[in-house]
């Protein structure tokens, strides 16, 4: 069995603790984890990681909640691990010397 990690109700103002508990996800850059709790402001629930082990996901929910944040892990129909990074919804492309730039979100 696979399990799924969700937040919900994220505060307005984060604070340390909470970005430090969302780092475990992946072990997520801290920008990552300041850019998921960002994203899940003002959303009523989402799902932060999935296809966990049952073990894994315990530990993570257990530290998010640890550090005040509304989580919670349920089953999953997902086999495969998958985590939340809002970067990824950002377009990219090539410009002249070979760097990829975004532009927009």
């Amino acid at each position: 069995m696979k399990y799924e990690i969700t937040i919900s109700e994220v505060p307005n103002k984060i604070d340390a603790k909470q970005i430090k508990a969302l780092r475990l996800i992946g072990k997520v850059s801290l920008k990552d984890a300041y850019d998921i709790a960002e994203y899940a402001k003002g959303r009523k629930v989402i799902i932060i990681a999935s296809g966990l082990d049952e073990r894994v996901a315990k530990n993570i929910c257990n530290h998010l909640i640890g550090a005040d944040l509304n989580a919670n892990m349920v089953e999953c129909e997902n086999k495969f691990p998958m985590i939340l990074l809002p970067r990824v919804n950002v377009n990219f492309e090539w410009s002249l010397g070979f760097i990829v730039k975004s532009y927009g979100h």
